[in-house]
């Protein structure tokens, strides 16, 4: 936990009362937006309570600034997070905020891009991924680094391969495909 009158505490401060200023925003509501009790973000300010890594991301997220701008000994941070506002079935989420493995590739689909169910070593197309679509992409197999979200589905792979149409295949197994760059999918933007 960093100390009262340590730099990273004297940087939140400094980036806290900017952001304050600009945005008209209270501790209490942006401890409250952040999902704590109406003190617990000044508490933080204060250096009372411990500036953990979580807390240091969701501050990041909720401030929209990188965390190495309170932290500088943070840039290599391989852990990241963003916020749960609601369901799709309309049941509480496991967790008000989800963490994930930073280090993501983007993708962007300048065209549709297939996607294809891998069946007894028979694929065949399911649905597209559309046109102006950016696939939030990682290198690793297996990204999420938080229980309370497991990802019981199965996983959608991004199969790049020179000079070849780019497609998507979803399987259990990640495809091995000679000469290709797979990336699994673990979201979708659109603009």
């Amino acid at each position: 936990m960093p100390k009262k009158n340590s730099d990273t505490i004297s940087n939140l401060k400094e980036e806290w009362k900017y952001f304050s200023r600009i945005n008209k925003t209270t501790q209490i509501e942006a401890s409250r937006q952040m999902g704590w009790s109406d003190s617990f973000f000044g508490s933080i300010l204060r250096g009372d309570s411990n500036l953990s890594l979580e807390n240091l991301i969701k501050i990041s997220n909720f401030l929209k600034i990188a965390p190495h701008r309170i932290n500088p000994e943070h840039r290599n941070s391989n852990i990241t997070s963003y916020a749960i506002h609601e369901t799709t079935s309309g049941k509480t989420p496991p967790a008000l905020v989800r963490n994930f493995a930073f280090g993501t590739i983007n993708i962007w689909a300048d065209k549709a891009v297939p996607v294809f169910a891998e069946s007894e070593n028979k694929s065949h197309r399911i649905q597209y991924f559309s046109k102006g679509l950016t696939l939030v992409c990682s290198a690793k197999d297996f990204p999420s680094v938080d229980d309370n979200f497991l990802n019981i589905i199965t996983p959608y792979w991004l199969v790049l391969q020179p000079n070849k149409e780019t497609i998507c295949i979803t399987s259990k197994a990640k495809p091995n495909i000679q000469g290709a760059k797979v990336l699994r999918v673990i979201g979708l933007h659109m603009v």
